[in-house]
């Protein structure tokens, strides 16, 4: 485990509380079997936590907390042998925060849920640039003109801030010369599978809504209108799918209006062509 000083020090630049010089010691036995176990096999960190939690004095969630953060500098190191900027890596890693309040706000306990998601960022499968996040991947489903396999990038959109259209431009302009310098990818493709591009928005929010903004930079090529990814995120996780609903901002009354009118938000895939 790295330093309780240097941990610490991880929490300040990230902005996200640190834990006590007690709890921190109690992950010690554990870490060196957990660390390569989440890295490598994070189906059977998964099931070994409750095991793990009992034995420590430790909830699950601050163990994931203990063992992420942990974990930061030998990813800031994968950073710094690519050559890739600071700024991407403290970009990328502002998520912890949003992960940690996600846990304070929903679950109200200390600490970390979403020991999947943070895997991605650890192994740097990941990155943040500017506004959006990007996964690089090969093609794995059907577009027109373009061939299975080919590289592309998945295209994700973390919560903490509003989603300007310029902003938007700005990272979808940078991505893919990002993966071109650094891992030498020739990026063929984006793409986005969100609530966020469902085209009912369209009509709820009005064209001059960030979110339909948005939506006008893809092409569209799919449409499920059965999902309810939106309600969580529009309204919060711990939100009743039936409602009610908090209406304490434009889109949230919007969408209230909306979904107690009979409309439907969905997902749908959509694709920008380089």
């Amino acid at each position: 485990m790295i330093s309780k000083r240097e941990f610490d020090s991880i929490c300040a630049e990230f902005d996200i509380p640190t834990i006590d010089e007690t709890k921190y010691t109690k992950l010690e036995p554990y870490y060196e079997m957990l660390a390569p176990m989440y890295l490598g096999d994070i189906d059977a960190f998964q099931k070994i936590l409750p095991e793990i939690a009992e034995n420590s004095g430790l909830t699950e969630y601050e163990i994931i907390y203990l063992v992420g953060i942990n974990l930061v500098p030998m990813a800031h190191e994968a950073y710094h042998l690519r050559g890739i900027p600071e700024k991407i890596f403290h970009d990328t890693f502002t998520v912890l925060k949003i992960w940690f309040d996600n846990c304070a706000n929903e679950r109200k306990q200390f600490g970390i849920y979403n020991y999947w998601w943070m895997y991605n960022h650890l192994k740097s499968d990941i990155f943040r640039i500017n506004r959006l996040e990007f996964a690089p991947m090969p093609l794995d489903f059907e577009v027109p003109g373009y061939k299975m396999g080919v590289d592309s990038l998945a295209i994700h959109i973390p919560q903490d801030k509003d989603l300007k259209i310029e902003d938007v431009r700005a990272s979808i302009a940078a991505a893919p010369e990002f993966f071109k310098k650094y891992f030498d990818r020739d990026i063929k493709l984006l793409h986005c599978h969100s609530w966020l591009l469902h085209p009912s928005l369209q009509d709820n929010l009005g064209p001059d809504s960030n979110i339909v903004k948005f939506q006008k930079e893809f092409e569209i090529i799919s449409i499920n209108n059965t999902a309810e990814h939106a309600i969580p995120w529009i309204f919060g996780r711990t939100a009743p799918v039936e409602g009610p609903y908090p209406l304490d901002t434009t889109l949230r009354r919007n969408t209230a209006k909306y979904l107690e009118n009979g409309g439907k938000i969905g997902t749908a895939g959509g694709v920008i062509r380089l």
